[in-house]
């Protein structure tokens, strides 16, 4: 999702640096943390407890830091690829059929359900990502103007 790639002048040259990059790191680990959380605050929940006791969409994120030669990359991943892609895209109309069991089993108001198939109405986009975005790339600059502040001290030797 974010990404500090443009990190030039004075520093570029430092890319290499083994100091450099575990400040990078140091700040790009701790940066995709804030992401995975507010990841899990924006994302959708459901309003129903899960019965089979999978992990919620909301709970599954997991952040990772990279360094990418010119600064660092950070990416946020979940364990619900598909469900992330429906939200974000939305669903077209279609039906659901029963295929590893005999009936399908779902509640609707209150009522026990058990059906062979069902049709869904699909589901609008929703753009939680994009508020994250919004959210995080202020984050990401403030964390590219902590590098610069600690290479700068760690340069004049009070690191």
């Amino acid at each position: 999702i974010v990404g500090l790639r443009n990190m030039r002048g004075r520093f570029e040259k430092m890319g290499s640096d083994g100091e450099l990059l575990r400040i990078q790191l140091e700040s790009a680990e701790s940066l995709s943390q804030k992401v995975a959380y507010e990841a899990s605050v924006l994302a959708p929940r459901s309003k129903t407890p899960r019965e089979d006791g999978s992990v919620p969409f909301a709970d599954s994120f997991t952040g990772h830091a990279a360094p990418t030669g010119k600064g660092f990359e950070v990416t946020l991943e979940t364990s619900q690829g598909d469900l992330r892609t429906w939200l974000r895209e939305g669903t077209k109309p279609h039906d659901i059929v029963a295929v590893n069991a005999s009936a399908l089993h779902f509640e609707v108001k209150g009522n026990e359900v058990f059906a062979r198939s069902v049709h869904h109405p699909g589901t609008r986009p929703n753009d939680w990502e994009s508020r994250l975005k919004d959210m995080v790339f202020p984050l990401a600059r403030e964390e590219g103007g902590k590098i610069g502040s600690r290479l700068v001290k760690g340069l004049a030797g009070r690191l």
